[in-house]
C-alpha cells in the first residue's frame, strides 16, 4: 500500500515539473 503511495506522489510530482516545463516555453 505505501510504495502505491509513493509511487503517486512521484507521478503527480513528475507532470507538475513536465506542465511547468511546457508553460514555460
Amino acid at each position: 500500500m505505501k510504495k502505491i503511495l509513493l509511487l503517486l506522489l512521484i507521478s503527480i510530482g513528475l507532470i507538475g515539473i513536465y506542465s511547468d516545463y511546457k508553460l514555460a516555453e
